[in-house]
């Protein structure tokens, strides 16, 4: 009885004792909570997170609880840490094929010193036809010619004024002071002399150009048809063409009395600026369409164009011989024949026979200079085979098959 009675009393202490610690620890849940409350900020998400204090919790529940919140936090801060280290990993896999794509790039690009480049070129050249590659031989071929021209010309000039200034000045050191000063003024005397001439020379040849009496219009209407490199293509025709009627002038031949339209205001202060000199030149600048500037002679107007079924013969002064001002052809192919025929204007084309003259390697299709001073040196008498053979130049390759026979 006694066992009993000290074994239930033992019991009950083991009991008593499991109740204390579970209060215990109740209690100090409570004081975390009430602590955690008063701080504020982070507490009150801890609060949050703790059962509530209305369901009582012994020991084993409260371990338990701790144990599996520590283990949710660890699970989402692994979460975390795999996600970041994902995106990081994700980074530097999208720098590596970016800087990858980078290295290929400029191995796979020909550097233009390496020699390989050469081989690339030959590789891109080798789907051209034969005539191609034969024109683009040519073609390189001439501009090596022609720049090696250019330098012996430049030399001859620099070896010949070397030459001058070195006589000059023995010459003057062979001079008295007095000798000198008479020898200096006196070459100030001539060059203003010289300067007056050609003063006077210059206005004299641009009279005779605007009094002259074969009329050539250049139709500037095309000119917004045209890329910016092609304008400078046709300023630069435009130029070689004035170059050649002032030179004709000046050497006591007839010159061409020349008339621009379609010209507006923008299109002229472009020309000026690029070609220097241009609005001193003696022609009739008009912003005039070309009918409306010749709405009185429409008949004597003939369009040349390479698409006329007519031939022309000789020139007539009665007549205004219109020149497109197109560079590339072969883009606006027909549009000078499409355009006489729409306003309602007779067509022509030159006499570049095929019985007496053959290009080997070259259109007949020629520029705007090489018209005007194919006309030129027809208006001062020559055959029109021979006026051909003296303008075109050597790339053209025209042949004068008359003179086989």
């Amino acid at each position: 009885m006694m066992e009993a009675t000290r074994d239930h009393g033992d019991e009950s202490k083991r009991k008593t004792g499991s109740s204390d610690t579970g209060e215990l620890e109740e209690a100090s849940m409570r004081k975390d909570q009430s602590q955690g409350a008063d701080s504020g900020g982070g507490g009150g998400a801890q609060q949050e997170d703790l059962p509530s204090p209305s369901v009582p919790l012994n020991g084993a529940e409260s371990r338990e609880a701790k144990a599996n919140e520590q283990q949710a936090t660890c699970s989402e801060q692994k979460a975390i840490e795999i996600s970041a280290g994902a995106k990081i990993a994700e980074a530097g896999e999208l720098e590596k094929s970016s800087h990858s794509d980078a290295d290929l790039e400029g191995v796979n690009k020909p550097s233009p010193d390496d020699p390989q480049s050469e081989q690339h070129e030959s590789k891109q050249s080798a789907g051209l036809s034969k005539n191609a590659l034969k024109k683009l031989r040519k073609r390189a071929q001439l501009q090596e010619q022609k720049s090696l021209r250019k330098q012996r010309e430049k030399r001859i000039r620099q070896e010949f004024h070397d030459m001058r200034r070195i006589e000059r000045e023995e010459l003057l050191q062979s001079m008295t002071e007095e000798e000198r000063e008479t020898y200096r003024a006196g070459k100030r005397a001539r060059s203003l002399e010289l300067r007056a001439k050609e003063k006077e020379s210059i206005q004299t040849t641009r009279k005779m150009i605007a009094e002259s009496k074969q009329r050539v219009c250049i139709d500037m209407e095309w000119h917004s048809q045209l890329t910016e490199k092609e304008l400078n293509s046709l300023y630069k025709q435009l130029n070689y063409t004035y170059s050649a009627i002032r030179k004709a002038v000046a050497g006591g031949r007839k010159g061409l009395k020349l008339i621009f339209t379609g010209v507006d205001a923008a299109l002229k202060q472009d020309m000026e600026r690029k070609l220097n000199g241009s609005d001193s030149w003696p022609v009739v600048w008009s912003e005039a369409t070309l009918l409306d500037q010749f709405k009185c002679e429409k008949d004597s107007l003939v369009y040349l164009t390479h698409e006329s079924s007519r031939v022309l013969k000789q020139l007539s002064e009665d007549e205004v011989y219109i020149v497109g001002g197109i560079v590339d052809r072969n883009r606006i192919r027909g549009g000078t024949a499409s355009k006489a025929k729409e306003v309602g204007l007779q067509t022509a084309r030159l006499e570049l026979s095929e019985e007496s003259l053959r290009f080997t390697s070259g259109t007949t299709v020629l520029t705007v200079n090489h018209v005007v001073e194919i006309l030129l040196e027809a208006a001062n008498g020559a055959a029109w085979r021979d006026a051909v053979m003296k303008v075109l130049p050597a790339r053209k390759g025209v042949i004068d098959t008359s003179k086989k026979k």
